[in-house]
């Protein structure tokens, strides 16, 4: 395998560490449903995050490779234009288009009412 350089290292400890405190703070606040649901968690994740300390997060987080993955629907073209187009569309279309990641109930956006 090759060398990773500094900064894309860098990049990716630093994803991880927002990805994994962003979706600890969110299991510790009850959100279990919605943090699994975005984040992508599985019982191993969610159970590991719900008692781990900053300390242990760091050490999950300097990975030298990403702790998560894009997910994105199989049909990817319409998700794709519309983030292309100009800035026409507002976030709950976009919202219902990322729909098709899950078969859960969906997050409400802040201020869609």
């Amino acid at each position: 395998m090759p060398l990773i350089p500094d900064d894309t290292l860098e990049s990716i400890h630093r994803l991880n560490r927002a990805y994994l405190h962003a979706a600890r703070d969110g299991l510790r606040a009850g959100q279990e449903r919605l943090i699994e649901g975005l984040f992508g968690l599985d019982t191993a994740l969610r159970n590991w995050l719900l008692s781990a300390s900053p300390e242990t997060i760091e050490q999950l987080a300097v990975m030298p490779g990403l702790v998560f993955q894009a997910r994105f629907p199989s049909d990817v073209e319409p998700l794709l234009s519309a983030c292309t187009e100009k800035p026409l569309r507002d976030v709950a279309e976009l919202q219902l288009l990322l729909h098709q990641l899950g078969d859960g109930e969906q997050p409400e956006l802040a201020g869609s009412r």
